[in-house]
């Protein structure tokens, strides 16, 4: 694989020696970032509309037409391939969209790097970054034609799509009735569709509603803004997911070992067996105090870890109870404008595409928070396993303690500041 030139690349470099750059440099990059974001969902896109295209499934229907349970199989799984396919086509269209619209950027970033350029005098202190900026304006009007991969010729108002947007519908107001029947409770761990059941040889935990979640595009003379937070929510979830995954991960691969407790417990029992000789240190890692004092810092360090841990689990916990009141909005916002367009004769394609969003996004949401909430769990279990047994907490208490009584005249003085008591004489000092 030949090697990616840093000239092809937004660079920081160029932008910090003159103003004229340093807008042409930010124009190329976002220009770069969204031909190839689109250029991957574009293949993306193109595997998602495979799996729906009708023709891919006519066989299988034929097959199966004397086998009603294997016909309701089939439906299962194509609308779940429907609904992954709207989603992938609303992931490509935003960036897509942005593309098209950087070009008016990056032209625009052109036309004044020119003009910045044109602008340096003779002699002056900048003339000798104009050769860079003649390299970084052909590069720009090079990115500013830039095609992208070959698009698939697919619209939301197409035959096809309008097939997979009823799909849509039809999963969300199921989803709309067991939402509305959540009363407060938490929400559910089950999965949507269970792979399972439908195909034998996947693993029991294999969920088949994978709906991606996709950017918000709010309609002209409109706000929906339940809707705008849930598709910022179900990304900083997936971030706080991960989060608590790399704690968890640095508690079990590595604290857990060290702060075996049973092993620590084997060398107290070989020391007590020892009858005192003068070489049981020796055998036994150490004298008893030594021993000790090296599990209470591997205890208080296992402690420490398990705060990381706390943490990010908080976090993440109210992260999902924010997450599930913002869907139950963001699912009221979609209902409201489903019946709009569904009372109208005539919509714009700027209301079809919002509502898809909300649609793609609460199902999307719905299966997310399933999942986030198993490992939620599994989190909160990795922190009730404490393999100090209660005693990395206890060796927090007595430091903690120790630090209280070094500063205990200080602090004695901060309360009475704090409380307007005014103290008369000398005092003494907590370095003393």
């Amino acid at each position: 694989m030949q090697k990616q030139s840093p000239l092809d690349v937004q660079s920081e470099l160029f932008a910090s020696l003159h103003p004229g750059l340093a807008a042409l440099e930010t124009a190329i990059g976002d220009q770069i970032n969204a031909i190839a974001l689109t250029n991957r969902n574009t293949d993306w896109l193109k595997r998602s509309l495979n799996e729906v295209d009708p023709t891919a499934w006519s066989q299988k229907i034929e097959a199966a037409r004397d086998n009603a349970d294997e016909l309701a199989k089939l439906r299962v799984l194509y609308d779940e391939a429907a609904l992954t396919a709207i989603g992938v086509f609303l992931n490509w269209n935003a960036p897509r969209s942005q593309m098209m619209h950087g070009r008016g950027t990056i032209h625009d970033a052109i036309v004044d790097a020119i003009i910045a350029h044109d602008d340096i005098a003779a002699q002056s202190e900048h003339e000798w970054v104009k050769p860079i900026f003649k390299a970084r304006i052909k590069m720009a009007k090079n990115l500013h034609w830039q095609e992208s991969a070959e698009w698939p010729d697919v619209h939301l108002n197409d035959g096809l799509m309008a097939r997979l947007q009823k799909i849509q519908v039809e999963a969300f107001k199921v989803f709309l009735t067991q939402l509305k029947s959540l009363r407060g409770r938490p929400y559910p761990t089950e999965l949507v569709v269970h792979g399972r059941k439908i195909k034998s040889f996947l693993n029991d935990d294999v969920d088949l509603r994978s709906v991606p979640k996709a950017p918000f595009v709010d309609c002209v003379n409109s706000r929906h803004p339940a809707s705008k937070l849930l598709a910022e929510l179900l990304e900083q979830c997936d971030k706080a997911m991960r989060a608590g995954w790399e704690a968890d991960k640095a508690l079990k691969g590595d604290q857990n070992g060290r702060v075996n407790e049973r092993q620590h417990a084997g060398r107290l029992l070989d020391f007590l067996h020892s009858d005192g000789t003068p070489l049981s240190a020796y055998h036994c890692g150490g004298t008893l105090d030594q021993q000790v004092k090296a599990q209470d810092e591997r205890r208080y360090e296992y402690e420490t870890y398990r705060h990381l841990l706390l943490a990010t689990t908080n976090q993440f916990r109210k992260l999902i109870e924010r997450t599930v009141e913002t869907l139950k909005a963001s699912a009221e916002e979609g209902e409201q404008l489903l019946a709009e367009m569904e009372a109208e004769k005539h919509t714009t394609i700027d209301r079809i595409e919002t509502l898809a969003i909300i649609i793609n996004n609460c199902l999307a949401a719905d299966a997310s928070l399933r999942r986030w909430a198993r490992e939620l769990n599994a989190l909160q279990k990795s922190l009730t396993n404490d393999l100090s047994r209660g005693a990395g907490t206890r060796v927090l208490e007595t430091a903690f303690d120790e630090v209280h009584k070094h500063y205990r005249y200080t602090l004695g003085r901060r309360r009475d500041e704090l409380a307007g008591v005014v103290r008369t004489g000398g005092g003494g000092c907590d370095f003393a």
